[in-house]
């Protein structure tokens, strides 16, 4: 419909209130398939309800692959158009979803039989087909490629691999023999038109159930188009373009399968582009390129999940063509986001939501500017008005914020069965400012505008060769993880975008405790990933990913990592003496503890926790030991506490103990500790109420010693004690009526972490490497031996495997040596150690400390 009808058409478009027409919506469920395109620099998540990326919970748009960082929240297929006058609309923005699984019949309509039949994403990878040629071996969505309800397909008759130009593309529709029934006969050299490396393919129909979105505008405007739209999404990913590598790309056939013409149809993309950092964002388009495009408002993207410096750029590219590109902004109202049938397709049209025109100049409203379709269309890289970056001419900035964009597809009229084809590329690219990032986006975009043009977009792309393997440097059983946290690391591998970690509790790799990607070559994971107290090796490997294609993975390396912790409480004592056996509770949790009956004497049971767990500087030197409460009888005069807003002593009902490690009933190595009290209520110690911290004094000789030195009245300041152990430990009365446990009552604490994992015994003549201390402070000594003589290089590389020391690098005989390692040059954190001597390679993770 050429332009100046749809303007003439504004008015009744806005003034119509014609019945909706109807067309039966069966009741269909919304979709619940999901995918992923993954083999390339992008992870991005599919859905078959009309959105992409975000169907609730989070967005799943990953750029790089693997990095956690997300460029795009979400964004929308919309589909507008006139029928008989009256605005007809399919789509949504984060909710009230008006697309469900499945085709329609050639009269229009659909069965929740059959949206259910067809909830489903079928994802083909060029691989699997090689993989097919070669061995037979067929994946499930190859095997099923839906040809029945239209998934493209041909037939290779010279059996080459390929599709050739005298090979066409077959598509069935309604009335065609085999629709509804027809599975892809691989045998007979039927394959699935694939694009680029990685292909998914479903379909949608706005009929199948009500279009609540949409009557936002109206009840008038609450019916569906009639349309089916096949949804095709892939990656190039090919190693010959490697500037599309973090590229996506999607078709949309949308098919009038209604009785009645949908005039002046648009199909666009609504995007909500948060780009890391969702508040620091600004928006623009480009009329030349037919795109809407994303960048941050200054040169660091900031938080968690920013970019950091220098912050990248995206962009959506209308490929087949566009009609508008606009930037609704984030509120409400005639300007803000879609909402509702009219409203939404006013945006499709390049107009306001209210129907007003767009005006070059300012916000694009409130001005006299000329009348524009293309919103902010300046070059916003040069900050060339009109621009986010020069609303005025003068260099007025819009403020950074969190955006939106949508580009719309020319118009076009669908008779019943006619289609249109929109086709959308995102295309991402850092520079070496936000502002260089936007050029280096448009030059994404313009390669790929190339390719599509000449059709190498849509081609077939076969995988590149798998890297090499990662070298691990560490952690290992001689070289343990420690603290708070374990970090591996491992050389990089030329080329590699990013690697992935598995850790798992077997030396054979089939009890997986966890999984992560990371685009550096160390990866830092807390102590809670991992068990608690374990004593037996765990064991980690490590794979590298280059344009999508993972090497092998290294092989199982076995090391230490004891994470400290109690998992053991048990009363070993009450007022009648001790217990025989002891009443235990392994829960790792001391609230709820059975076994009431023998706790105490009387009907008294008591629950004890822990608020906060461990902190301070000095929180591992709580484990490997065990630890006790003994609780005493009044009026107390041996057992002194420390007020802890205070530091005055009180008397209170118990003492702290440190039983040692592994050896509870060994009183010759208890030492007592200093508790410190928190009386929420300024009236003394109550059980019940207050909590209890306790340190360790300097002296921890055993027996009282150390306690004494802090407890016993005095002129002089306070000794020295080491940090906050076991913060704010209290009780809790399960049952019965106390203000404290029965005196005799012992409560005692224990970790199974009493011994971390050894190393197997050396084997006579092999290559071994050793550092003494680890950690290391000022100077540490390496010994190694050499099983003969030769080349030896030994040197200290940083966590991301940059060379920051080398030790000794001559010819050496076989035999014991020694390295001295000047490790006050060093800043603290981890290291490793690498030696290549034998023709072998050996690692150890070090620690510097000060």
């Amino acid at each position: 419909m050429p332009l100046r009808t749809l303007l003439a058409g504004l008015a009744v478009l806005l003034l119509s209130t014609a019945a909706a027409q109807e067309i039966p919506t069966p009741g269909c469920q919304t979709g619940e398939a999901a995918a992923e395109l993954n083999v390339a620099g992008v992870r991005a998540g599919l859905f078959n309800l009309g959105g992409l990326f975000w169907r609730g919970g989070g967005t799943l748009y990953e750029v790089p692959n693997g990095s956690g960082k997300t460029p795009l929240f979400n964004a929308s297929l919309m589909v507008g158009g006139l029928v008989k006058g009256q605005v007809r609309f399919a789509g949504s923005t984060y909710s009230a979803w008006e697309y469900w699984p499945g085709p329609l019949t050639s009269d229009g309509t659909t069965t929740p039989a059959t949206c259910a039949a067809y909830d489903r994403i079928w994802v083909v990878r060029t691989a699997d087909l090689e993989a097919y040629d070669a061995t037979g071996a067929v994946t499930p969505d190859l095997a099923d490629w839906p040809v029945r309800v239209g998934a493209p397909f041909y037939v290779d008759a010279d059996g080459d691999g390929r599709q050739d130009p005298t090979e066409p593309t077959n598509s069935l529709d309604p009335g065609d023999p085999g629709y509804g029934s027809r599975m892809l006969d691989l045998a007979a050299g039927e394959r699935p038109v694939l694009f680029g490396r990685q292909t998914a393919w479903w379909i949608m129909n706005d009929v199948g159930g009500p279009h609540s979105f949409s009557a936002r505008s109206g009840p008038e405007y609450a019916a569906p188009l009639g349309i089916e739209v096949r949804a095709t999404a892939w990656v190039h990913g090919g190693e010959a373009e490697p500037d599309l590598f973090e590229s996506t790309f999607y078709r949309y056939e949308v098919i009038n399968r209604s009785a009645t013409t949908i005039e002046a149809a648009h199909a666009g993309l609504w995007i909500d582009g948060d780009l890391g950092n969702f508040g620091d964002d600004r928006v623009g388009t480009d009329s030349t390129r037919q795109m809407v495009y994303f960048y941050n408002g200054d040169d660091t993207d900031e938080g968690q999940g920013g970019y950091g410096t220098p912050p990248p750029a995206i962009g959506v590219d209308a490929l087949s063509g566009a009609w508008t590109g606009t930037t609704p902004n984030k509120s409400s109202g005639p300007y803000g986001e879609p909402r509702g049938a009219l409203h939404s397709y006013n945006y499709l049209r390049g107009l306001w939501g209210d129907g007003s025109p767009i005006r070059v100049g300012g916000p694009g409203f409130d001005t006299d500017g000329p009348v524009t379709r293309w919103m902010f269309s300046g070059r916003a890289a040069s900050q060339e008005f009109w621009s986010q970056e020069n609303l005025d001419g003068e260099g007025a900035q819009s403020p950074p914020d969190d955006k939106r964009g949508m580009i719309s597809s020319l118009p076009a009229d669908l008779a019943p069965g006619e289609r249109m084809v929109f086709d959308v590329g995102i295309v991402f690219a850092t520079g070496l400012s936000r502002l260089d990032s936007i050029n280096e986006m448009l030059a994404v975009s313009d390669r790929a505008q190339a390719l599509y043009d000449t059709g190498a977009l849509t081609a077939p792309v076969a995988d590149p060769a798998a890297p090499a393997s990662p070298q691990p440097l560490g952690p290992s059983i001689e070289a343990p993880a420690q603290g708070d946290a374990a970090t591996f690391a491992w050389e990089g591998v030329p080329g590699a975008e990013r690697y992935v970690v598995e850790v798992f509790s077997d030396a054979d790799g089939s009890d997986l405790l966890f999984e992560r990607s990371t685009v550096e070559t160390t990866l830092t994971e807390e102590a809670e990933a991992f068990p608690v107290n374990r004593r037996a090796p765990l064991y980690w490997r490590v794979r590298a990913v280059r344009f999508g294609v993972e090497s092998a993975p290294t092989a199982l390396q076995a090391f230490a990592y004891v994470v400290p912790g109690f998992d053991r409480f048990s009363v070993v004592a009450n007022a009648s003496g001790p217990l025989d056996p002891p009443l235990v509770s392994s829960t790792g949790v001391f609230s709820g503890l059975a076994g009431a009956d023998r706790q105490q004497t009387t009907e008294m049971t008591w629950n004890v926790f822990f608020q906060g767990g461990l902190r301070g500087t000095n929180a591992a030197a709580a484990y490997p030991s065990d630890f006790e409460i003994r609780f005493s009888a009044p009026p107390h005069p041996d057992d002194i506490a420390l007020r802890h807003s205070t530091g005055e002593r009180i008397r209170v009902p118990f003492s702290l103990w440190d039983i040692g490690v592994g050896t509870p009933d060994d009183p010759a190595d208890d030492v007592r500790l200093v508790p410190v009290v928190h009386d929420e209520g300024g009236d003394g110690y109550e059980a019940y109420y207050d909590a209890v911290s306790w340190y360790r004094p300097t002296d921890m000789a055993p027996g009282s010693r150390g306690y004494r030195a802090w407890t016993t009245p005095t002129d002089r300041t306070l000794p020295d004690s080491s940090r906050l152990v076991l913060p704010r430990m209290s009780f809790d009365l399960a049952s019965g009526f106390a203000l404290s446990p029965e005196a005799g009552t012992v409560f005692r604490f224990e970790s199974s972490a009493q011994a971390l994992p050894v190393a197997e015994p050396e084997v006579p003549g092999t290559l071994t490497l050793e550092l003494r201390p680890n950690p290391a402070t000022v100077r540490a000594t390496v010994a190694y031996r050499l099983a003969t003589a030769g080349a030896v290089r030994l040197r200290v590389v940083d966590v991301i495997g940059r060379e920051v020391m080398v030790l000794v690098d001559e010819t050496q005989p076989e035999g014991e040596h020694r390295a001295g390692l000047d490790a006050a040059s060093l800043a603290p954190g981890t290291y490793v150690l690498v030696l290549d001597a034998d023709g072998q390679r050996v690692s150890r993770a070090i620690t510097v400390v000060r």
